[in-house]
């Protein structure tokens, strides 16, 4: 049973003009693998999307933290780009109630597992670019601005502590 996609859609604010690329970013390879499918999982948009991502977080932080040097901008990068924060993302979205996958992984309750859902978000990420383009991909990833900011003074607080 394939998921109510256009919910998803209506909960991106968006409609995807390729409906298969929603598709297959919400189709995870253990169900390609378990029925032998002749159809793309979203890995190939994972990998697009995990750098676009990267890009829309450096363009924020540059933008946002005038005063801070290379190399914590890209500790905050990296911190911000995270299993965990992506996951958070994906599980604000309800991703896990829209992905496809194979029995093995519902068993398992895969689809809950952050990395199944940080790898969902980034592969949602790339289909919009190519859906679309960057600025409402930024526009989607840039909806959570909050829990950035909350990430980071969470991480602040770690180091005050110490």
């Amino acid at each position: 049973m394939l998921p109510n996609l256009p919910s998803l859609e209506k909960e991106l604010q968006i409609t995807f003009n390729k409906k298969e690329l929603l598709l297959e970013a919400m189709t995870h390879r253990s169900y390609k693998f378990e029925n032998h499918e002749d159809m793309p999982d979203n890995q190939r948009l994972e990998f697009l999307g995990d750098s676009v991502i990267g890009c829309i977080l450096a363009r924020w932080l540059y933008s946002n933290f005038t005063d801070i040097a290379e190399g914590e901008l890209s500790r905050k990068k990296s911190l911000l780009a995270r299993r965990d924060n992506l996951a958070n993302l994906a599980s604000n979205l309800n991703l896990q109630d829209y992905l496809i996958i194979g029995k093995s992984e519902k068993i398992s309750r895969g689809n809950l597992r952050p990395s199944v859902l940080e790898d969902a978000f980034e592969a949602l990420i790339g289909a919009i670019l190519l859906d679309s383009d960057y600025l409402t991909a930024e526009r989607i990833v840039m909806r959570w601005q909050a829990l950035f900011i909350s990430a980071l003074e969470h991480r602040s607080e770690e180091h005050t502590s110490e």
